[in-house]
């Protein structure tokens, strides 16, 4: 039997929902996001005025537990728009 853990044509789950609810449909403030710049900008919406530097609490740690199994090369991959 084949491990195929894609979900959607998404590397994972995590990568699919978050590309689904952060992303879909949104407008970077650039063209071309590396993946760096992706999982900052879903911390940013995710923990408004803390970003990468959220505070920890239970809900907290079970969000960025889920943000770590991110495929952001994906997401990143995903935004580029041809010049």
């Amino acid at each position: 039997m084949k491990n195929d853990t894609r979900h959607n044509g998404w590397a994972n789950y995590e990568t699919w929902r978050i590309a689904l609810e952060v992303f879909d449909g949104q407008e970077l403030y650039c063209t071309n996001p590396s993946p760096a710049e992706c999982e900052e900008y879903a911390y940013e919406m995710i923990f408004p005025d803390q970003g990468l530097n959220y505070e920890h609490s239970l809900a907290n740690s079970y969000a960025a537990a889920f943000l770590d199994a991110v495929d952001w090369r994906e997401i990143s991959e995903s935004m580029k728009t041809e010049d």
